[in-house]
């Protein structure tokens, strides 16, 4: 099994010392022998090419005790002598575990001094609860899901011209095409799609 100084070895930086997320999953499909535009992503070969196993989990016992709202956690993950553990909810869709895992995959390996030192990171339903330190790694983990099931420059190209429409019901079902070609949530989908087309236009538009 990998550990988590292992994959934190995959982690890349920009020349200002921020985490540049991109360049992080390149690393990863790299060293795991995953195509940069095979998709929807084999995310069983990444997990397996790292070493790393996810299993379900019931997070009642975990909710309660934090004072959380029910069925709220939907993700995290554990260490025990640097070994890292993927943990996600059970009863929800392939696409939704698909998301869960990516997110804690992208805390073992750009958070795992967090891990090491016995801090339990959770996905939960929002971020809002969270301190600034621990919303800025929630957001790094989301960002990270997002490139490695939807990486930005392939989806700029299966993006078709419905994105850009009016009609509401054309996009909704651009969204759902797309969330079922790239095997993700509709809700990530929609999120990851509408950032892509308003960055487009805004570009077009001649926008910074």
């Amino acid at each position: 099994m990998a550990t988590l100084s292992a994959l934190s070895k995959h982690r890349r930086l920009t020349s200002d010392d921020q985490v540049d997320i991109r360049a992080t999953v390149n690393a990863v499909l790299e060293h795991v022998g995953v195509a940069a535009d095979e998709i929807p992503r084999d995310l069983d070969k990444v997990l397996r090419g790292l070493g790393l196993i996810a299993r379900r989990k019931d997070f009642t016992k975990f909710e309660q005790m934090l004072g959380v709202e029910a069925d709220s956690i939907q993700g995290a993950v554990v260490a025990k002598n640097d070994l890292p553990l993927l943990l996600y909810r059970p009863s929800v869709s392939r696409s939704a575990i698909r998301n869960f895992t990516s997110h804690e995959l992208g805390h073992s390996i750009l958070h795992a001094d967090h891990i090491q030192n016995g801090r339990l990171t959770i996905k939960s339903k929002t971020n809002d609860s969270q301190d600034d330190d621990n919303r800025q790694m929630e957001d790094e983990a989301d960002e990270f899901a997002d490139e490695l099931l939807m990486p930005e420059e392939r989806l700029k190209k299966d993006i078709s011209l419905k994105a850009f429409s009016e009609d509401e019901d054309e996009r909704a079902d651009e969204y759902v095409r797309l969330a079922q070609m790239y095997v993700v949530p509709y809700s990530s989908m929609k999120k990851r799609a509408i950032k892509l087309v308003d960055e487009q236009i805004k570009k077009a538009s001649g926008g910074e």
